[in-house]
């Protein structure tokens, strides 16, 4: 499960303050009696942490999904983590994100919780890619290169290696140089 860390910072800063706080009045005060006043002092305060955090806690949990996670999140978590294509795909598809989009081209590249479709592929690595993905750009650009799922064309080919070049794709600009040199040679 993902916390906020944010939450956690204030938890922590709000039960280092009254650590303080109790820490500071005990080493004020003339009491003598020992150090049982200020191991009951900080019990206390964290016992009081601890309330706070439950309520941060239940807060959270309320202003969120069950596991704290976005639908993004959970498309990666079943596709990396689970391995489980099927509702990677079913979760991915309904995200509008660049690299969910990318994730649902290689599903369908590689056939993985669907059916291989090339061509399927290269609609969805095209999506992520004007949405500056440069990954996808190059993948994209590759599928032009080769006429992989699409109709070969060099020169759409290096319109995408262009753009993932920009982005610091280092494949991209591999390809794109080298296609370029090839046209100077010509």
């Amino acid at each position: 499960m993902i916390v906020d860390c944010n939450i956690v910072f204030l938890i922590q800063t709000i039960d280092t303050t009254f650590k303080s706080e109790i820490i500071k009045k005990w080493q004020n005060s003339n009491l003598t009696c020992g150090t049982n006043i200020l191991e009951r002092s900080v019990e206390l305060t964290m016992k009081r942490s601890l309330t706070i955090f439950s309520q941060v806690f239940l807060i959270c949990t309320l202003f969120t999904n069950a596991w704290g996670l976005t639908n993004y999140e959970r498309c990666v978590e079943s596709y990396f983590k689970d391995k489980d294509y099927t509702n990677a795909y079913n979760i991915c598809k309904e995200v509008e994100d660049p690299n969910a989009q990318y994730i649902i081209g290689e599903m369908y590249y590689y056939g993985l919780g669907v059916k291989e479709d090339y061509a399927k592929a290269a609609i969805w690595f095209r999506k992520a890619a004007e949405q500056d993905n440069p990954e996808s750009q190059f993948v994209i650009g590759k599928m032009y290169y080769y006429g992989v799922g699409v109709k070969k064309d060099h020169a759409e080919a290096i319109i995408w290696f262009r753009k993932a070049a920009e982005k610091g794709h280092i494949g991209a600009r591999v390809l794109r140089d080298k296609m370029l040199d090839k046209e100077k040679s010509k």
